[in-house]
């Protein structure tokens, strides 16, 4: 069954307003980032933090026939209420991929990986993916303005490799194969740190396997 439900500071009034198909499973999520000082929703955080658990009791709302309806109602619920911790708008608003503006999924596509950018091309992934999941407002607003600022290999570390290589025959000094990425090197049996260390010029690797490395970029 899908249901809507509260965490409520029975104190100050205040509600956090979610929503999940596995009630149990979310209830034992919420309670291990609050103990951990780790939820995602830093104002409930907060509160938490402040009061103490005595101070909030969990209860549903209500329950749906299906998911749509479910994320609906969450949403309505949100949009109406004013005492409310949540920093998303709730549905599947805020956090899916899908609602990102044109601008900005392009930005986001530029620092996924090659098997990210495959898995968002197929039939239903960008609506329930979650770009956001598990941060805090801060790092939501960093990470969407690293979206609208980043080049690949830039300064976003995790994805800096994620661009083409150059596989060079090192007497004819010409280009034997262009690789995507080097992931793509590595799965195919060449040492994938021994290359990467060519790449990025480290001391003592000037090649691997009798090539020389380069980024193609």
């Amino acid at each position: 069954m899908f249901s809507i439900y509260e965490i409520k500071n029975t104190i100050t009034g205040f509600r956090y307003i979610g929503c999940s198909k596995n009630l149990e499973r979310r209830w034992k999520e919420h309670n291990r980032g609050l103990i951990r000082n780790k939820h995602h929703c830093t104002h409930l955080q907060r509160a938490w933090n402040k009061y103490g658990a005595v101070a909030f009791e969990w209860k549903v709302l209500l329950k749906c026939p299906s998911e749509e309806l479910m994320f609906l109602e969450e949403k309505k619920l949100i949009e109406q209420e004013q005492a409310l911790y949540n920093i998303a708008q709730g549905g599947l608003g805020g956090d899916r991929i899908r609602e990102l503006s044109q601008e900005q999924y392009e930005a986001f596509l530029v620092n996924c990986s090659n098997s990210q950018k495959e898995r968002y091309q197929r039939p239903g992934e960008k609506e329930k993916a979650n770009c956001f999941k598990g941060l805090t407002q801060q790092e939501r607003d960093d990470r969407l303005k690293l979206w609208s600022e980043v080049k690949t290999g830039d300064k976003n570390g995790r994805y800096k490799n994620s661009q083409e290589v150059l596989q060079i025959d090192r007497t004819t000094k010409e280009v034997v194969k262009i690789w995507k990425d080097i992931a793509e090197v590595g799965r195919s049996g060449y040492s994938y740190s021994n290359v990467l260390a060519c790449l990025n010029n480290k001391k003592g690797h000037n090649s691997a396997k009798g090539f020389i490395w380069k980024w193609k970029n």
